[in-house]
Formats: C-alpha cells, sequence, structure tokens
C-alpha cells in the first residue's frame, strides 16, 4: 500500500467513517483536529520563542481542551450538543484569553478567530446557526471594548522579532488549515452529491416511461379540451349568427318587401310622390340590410377562422374619401355634413379590414348624427397613423362607453335604426389584428369620437386637403 494511501485510511480513522457519521459529524471531527494540531504548533512557537508563561500555559489548556472534545465529538451521537458547548467555549472562553495573552488586536488571535468564523458558519444551520454567529460578533466587539477600556491588561510580546514570527507563522499555518479544511468539506460535499446524483438517476429512468405516459395522457386532454371549446364557440356562434338573421336581418327585409308593395301600389295609380317617398324609405332599408349582410359575413369568416390577415401599402386618404362617398347620400338624407382634414398617409394594414372599420364607423357616425356634422381627420403620430371619426349626434352612455365593444346591446338611430351589436365589435378586432388600438370618447348629447392607429409603412410629404 502506498504511503499517501496509508495516510488516507489512518485520517478517515480519526475523522469518522460515513456509515456511523454525517457529513457535519465527520468535518467537524477534522476541524477539531486541526485545531488540535493548531495549538501544538502554537504552543511549540511560544516555547521556542520563550514567549510569556501566560501565553505557554494558555496553549497547553487550549490544546487540553480540543483534545477533549474531540473524544466527546468522535463518541458523541449527539451532534448538536457537540457543536453548541464547542463553539459556546470557543468564543467565551479561549477567545478572550487568547487575545489578552497574544497581545490583542495586534497578535495572532485574529486568525483563529477567523477561522472558528468561517467553522462555525459551515458546521451549523438553521436557528443555531444565526445564535452562534450572533454570539459570535457579541464575543468579538466585547474582547475589542474591553482592550479599548483596560489596555494595561494587554500582555505584550517580548521583542518585536518574536511578535512578527509568531505573526507570520500563524498568517502561514492559517491559510494551510484554511485551505485544507475547505478542499476536504469539498470533497466530502462532492462525492455526496455524486452519489445522490447516481440514486436520482434510477429514479429518472424509473420515472421516465412514466412522464411519458402522462405527457401523452396531457396532450389528449388538451386535444379534447381544444374540440370542446371550439364546439362550444361554434354552437354559441352559430346561436348568436340564427338570432341575427331571425330579428335583425328579417327587419329590414320585412320593411324593404312592404315598401316595394307601397310602390308597387302607388305605381298603379301613377302618385310619383307617394313613389318618391317610399323609395327613399326602401333605400334606406336596403343600405341598413347590407350593412348588417356585409358585417354578419366578416364576423362570420372571423369566427369561424377563415380569414387571413394580408398587409399592404394602402393609401388612407384615397380609402377613406371611396368610403365617404358610398355614404355621402345618406348622410345628405339626414341633413349631416361630412368634413375631412386628411394627410397623405400610407399604411401598412390589411385593405379588406380596414375598408370594413372606416365603413362601419362612419355608417355609425351618420346612424346617430342628424342635422349635424361628421368630422373624418388622419394624420401622422411618430411611427404609426391616427384616425379620428367624429360626430356631434347623440353620444353614448358613460355606461355603456365601458362596454361598448362587448356588449351585445345596441342604441337605435336617430330615425329608429336598429344594429345587430357586431359592427364595433368586427372594427376592435380589425384594428387590433393590424397591430393598432381603437378607442372612443363621447358625450350624451354632445356626439362621440372614435380613434384608432394604423403602422405607417412610407411617410410622404403631401398637401392636407
Amino acid at each position: 500500500m502506498k504511503f499517501s494511501s496509508k495516510i488516507n485510511v489512518y485520517l478517515q480513522k480519526l475523522i469518522g467513517n460515513k456509515q456511523h457519521y454525517s457529513l457535519r459529524h465527520r468535518i467537524l471531527n477534522i476541524s477539531i483536529l486541526a485545531a488540535i494540531l493548531l495549538k501544538v504548533l502554537s504552543l511549540s512557537v511560544d516555547v521556542f520563542l520563550d514567549i510569556q508563561w501566560q501565553a505557554i500555559l494558555f496553549s497547553g489548556f487550549a490544546l487540553v481542551y480540543f483534545i477533549i472534545f474531540y473524544f466527546i465529538a468522535y463518541y458523541s451521537k449527539n451532534y448538536n450538543k457537540v457543536i453548541l458547548f464547542l463553539v459556546a467555549g470557543v468564543f467565551i472562553l479561549l477567545s478572550p484569553i487568547s487575545w489578552f495573552v497574544n497581545e490583542g488586536s495586534s497578535g495572532n488571535t485574529i486568525y483563529s478567530i477567523f477561522i472558528a468564523i468561517v467553522a462555525t458558519y459551515t458546521l451549523t444551520e438553521g436557528k443555531m446557526r444565526i445564535k452562534l454567529m450572533l454570539l459570535s460578533g457579541i464575543s468579538i466587539l466585547t474582547i475589542i471594548a474591553l482592550e479599548y477600556y483596560f489596555p494595561e491588561y494587554i500582555i505584550n510580546y517580548t521583542t518585536r522579532t518574536d511578535k512578527y514570527l509568531e505573526i507570520g507563522i500563524f498568517s502561514v499555518v492559517t491559510i494551510l488549515i484554511l485551505v485544507f479544511y475547505l478542499n476536504v468539506y469539498y470533497n466530502e460535499y462532492k462525492q455526496t452529491v455524486k452519489k445522490l446524483k447516481e440514486s436520482n438517476q434510477q429514479l429518472l429512468i424509473a420515472q421516465e416511461e412514466s412522464k411519458k405516459q402522462q405527457k401523452r395522457i396531457h396532450e389528449q386532454n388538451i386535444e379534447l379540451s381544444k374540440k370542446a371549446s371550439a364546439l362550444k364557440k361554434a354552437n354559441e356562434t352559430k346561436d348568436r349568427f340564427y338570432t341575427i338573421i331571425a330579428h335583425d336581418l328579417k327587419s329590414p327585409f320585412n320593411t324593404i318587401i312592404g315598401f316595394s308593395d307601397l310602390i308597387k301600389e302607388a305605381a298603379v295609380s301613377n302618385n310619383y310622390e307617394r313613389i318618391k317617398k317610399y323609395s327613399k324609405f326602401l333605400t334606406e332599408s336596403s343600405e341598413q340590410a347590407y350593412k348588417l349582410l356585409l358585417n354578419l359575413l366578416e364576423w362570420s369568416r372571423v369566427q369561424t377562422m377563415s380569414i387571413e390577415y394580408r398587409p399592404e401599402s394602402i393609401d388612407l386618404k384615397k380609402l377613406i374619401e371611396e368610403q365617404i362617398n358610398v355614404y355621402k347620400y345618406t348622410a345628405i338624407a339626414k341633413n349631416n355634413s361630412i368634413e375631412t382634414v386628411l394627410e397623405n398617409c400610407f399604411v401598412f394594414a390589411d385593405k379588406n379590414m380596414l375598408e370594413t372599420i372606416i365603413r362601419n364607423l362612419i355608417s355609425n357616425a351618420i346612424k346617430y348624427t342628424e342635422n349635424g356634422k361628421i368630422r373624418i381627420k388622419s394624420c401622422y403620430q411618430e411611427d404609426a397613423c391616427l384616425i379620428k371619426i367624429e360626430d356631434t349626434g347623440l353620444g353614448i352612455d358613460s355606461k355603456l362607453l365601458k362596454y361598448i365593444f362587448n356588449s351585445p346591446k345596441t342604441i337605435p338611430g336617430t330615425k329608429g335604426e336598429k344594429g345587430s351589436g357586431i359592427g364595433l365589435k368586427l372594427c376592435k378586432e380589425f384594428v387590433e389584428t393590424n397591430k393598432g388600438r381603437l378607442e372612443v370618447i363621447s358625450q350624451p348629447g354632445k356626439g362621440s369620437t372614435f380613434s384608432f392607429t394604423l403602422p405607417v409603412l412610407v411617410k410622404e410629404n403631401q398637401n392636407v386637403s
């Protein structure tokens, strides 16, 4: 057997075997052995340098103290009591005596205290660690205070050479003991972690198949949940769709049929005044039905996820003017004026969605305004284009305003026009799809302002129309 192997065998015997001692207990044993070696060295140095008899006597006492505690720690099974009394004795008894017999803060005791603090922190945990660290702090502060107020009790070295020689020796020894101590602790910790990893590896292998099975079950549950959610949404969409068709879409068609009959009767009697009057109502009802039908188609496509987002470069001014032309006669019929302040904004958006947004907002402004004014603005705002559609119409109550984009309830227009509640919901969804934000400000009796933003593609400096 090699010499180093023999040393390891003897060292393991002195520390204690792993079967009977915990990791902390074995490190405690080797820490006390290190303290014994330090005190043997201290006693030898004190005798060699012919230090004061008080220092030699203390080194001998400390050596006996650690030898006794080594045997107590080695044969005791109560680790907590051993560490408690050992550390308490070091900070309450040994450290103060060593401080005063070794020239106080100028001596070598500070190195021993440093090692004791590191060992205490490493070998304890929880409340005991807190208590012993507090004890060490109180002990050090007390020793320093006593030295400050009673310096005459400090025993100094005989010569400066003895002082610095002992401090130098203890500095080197302290570093060596600390490195040795940390190395042992690290090796013990590494071996423990290795064993833990090996046992965990076996557990992981055993659990792997179970995890795969759980994953398959989880995926199946997610798929079932998605299908159930899609089915529920489809049913809700279908019910909502049928309700709108049965109620909102039926009403304008009944009106169209009714006025068509009246026009037919007026045509028989050549009553052109009545034909003109009924034709006006017929046009309004047709526009209402057409708008509702467009919104229903767009909404159903959104609900069934069949609508695609296809952004492109759009001349916003041109698109708004086209939509205004569609509704200008409807606005005239209600004695509304439409004003525009449009910059030449080129936005990056889906054209069909953008037409739906502007069409609905202009139509709503006309619907809720009579003998009033509708103003449409567009302008650059940093890296976006801001579009505002203002009206001087009925306005919206604050209670309804909170839920305006989600509420199925609608307010009749100035001429009793009905709605489905889909238009604004579509506008919000389409604005957000185009990476914008839709907002509304309104006051009952004063009108409403709907504004939304769109990302800019190109900004061109052209005149405002």
